[in-house]
């Protein structure tokens, strides 16, 4: 199996049930507002390989720039600048970047790898979400343990949203604001999505975080 799943490409999100017109230059000049979330069926295989076993999503670019296609009208209605700018994938590093290109690039695969990030539509930096234990232990997402009483998971959004919180794939919990705090009150893996409002488009999907895995404790004799 792949290591890895890319769960939101944005040409494919910009091509998704794309059957109207309207849709496709609403996409076109507000791709925030109108851009689609990853399609169903990848969310329902993330969350059913989730069930056995770790498989770190992330966000794709897939930049291709939308042009007239006629040398003598050289306009871009989508340029490489914007389109990388849309569906990106944040990461939480074990350090600062260093400068050194192999060893830099070494830290972005050991956290894509580890599942420390998320994929998210615009910007979302600032956004903190970690498992607690009460007692100083904290965890980022990607991380795996045994369950037990007392863990939560704490989740602050870069800005006013709704969050959602799943279990194996069920939704759990779906609040509004930007910090939230929730008790986890089983095994299995635990994750986070986030809404965003835009205008004119209304509640639109914003950020997809990698789980955290509660293991279930077999005590024997």
């Amino acid at each position: 199996e792949a290591p890895g799943l890319e769960l939101w490409n944005c040409l494919s999100a910009y091509n998704q049930d794309l059957t109207q017109a309207w849709l496709a230059l609403a996409r076109l000049f507000m791709p925030r507002a109108f851009l689609a979330p990853p399609h169903p069926l990848l969310l329902a295989l993330w969350d059913s390989v989730s069930r056995r076993r770790a498989w770190p999503a992330f966000g794709g670019g897939d930049a291709h720039a939308f042009g007239s296609g006629r040398r003598w009208l050289p306009i871009r209605v989508f340029s490489y600048r914007r389109h990388m700018s849309l569906v990106t994938t944040g990461l939480w590093l074990e350090r600062d970047f260093s400068g050194q290109a192999e060893a830099d690039r070494d830290l972005v695969l050991a956290a894509l790898a580890a599942g420390r990030g998320y994929a998210a539509l615009g910007p979302a930096r600032g956004l903190s979400c970690r498992l607690e234990d009460g007692q100083g232990g904290h965890w980022l997402p990607g991380a795996e343990l045994a369950w037990r009483p007392g863990l939560s998971l704490s989740l602050e959004l870069p800005a006013w949203g709704e969050a959602r919180l799943l279990h194996q794939g069920r939704l759990a919990r779906r609040e509004r604001g930007r910090r939230f705090t929730w008790p986890l009150t089983a095994p299995g893996p635990w994750r986070v999505e986030a809404r965003r409002w835009r205008a004119p488009a209304g509640w639109r999907p914003w950020i997809y975080c990698n789980p955290f895995h509660l293991r279930a404790e077999v005590r024997l004799g």
